[in-house]
């Protein structure tokens, strides 16, 4: 089972660590104004999370539940759980990311709002998490203040040189 568990941490930390990368690219993706190929990026990824997030759940709850009296501080249980709650940290880190990436590449208001939301949730303390939902509630209160329904306002990407044109 050890054996079993070290494999499964293995493989959730390198697809976290893919993660990261993928942040990153559809973060440049998006900024080029291509958000229609960063979103179905960011939504495979979003799935990849919640697929670790369930094997993590599943490892922690086989762990605690194993009867074996292995609990000193360096046990193989205890290095085991403590990988999988700084993988569990990682994922919410992955998923805020991503979440403020879907955010930006939304096509409605609407949108843009639930995923800013979404992302705040799985990481109430991170800076950029919060600096992006600040400035999409801003965006919010701005239109809700002339009387428009916000699922009617419709996001536009434009790269610079095409704004100045």
């Amino acid at each position: 089972n050890e054996q079993k568990y070290k494999h499964q941490i293995l493989e959730i930390s390198s697809t976290s660590n893919l993660l990261r990368t993928r942040f990153k690219l559809v973060t440049a993706i998006g900024n080029s104004g291509a958000c229609d190929k960063a979103l179905p990026m960011i939504l495979e990824g979003l799935g990849w999370i919640d697929d670790m997030a369930t094997k993590l759940d599943s490892i922690e709850k086989e762990i605690t539940n194993d009867s074996t009296d292995d609990t000193t501080e360096n046990s193989s249980k205890s290095i085991i759980m403590s990988s999988v709650l700084s993988l569990k940290n990682a994922n919410l880190d992955n998923k805020a990311y991503l979440l403020v990436a879907k955010s930006r590449c939304s096509g409605d208001v609407q949108g843009m709002a639930s995923a800013a939301y979404e992302a705040v949730l799985a990481r109430p303390q991170m800076d950029y998490v919060l600096k992006h939902a600040e400035s999409v509630g801003s965006a919010v209160a701005n239109i809700q203040q002339t009387g428009l329904d916000l699922h009617n306002i419709v996001t536009h990407w434009e790269l610079e040189n095409e704004a100045s044109q």
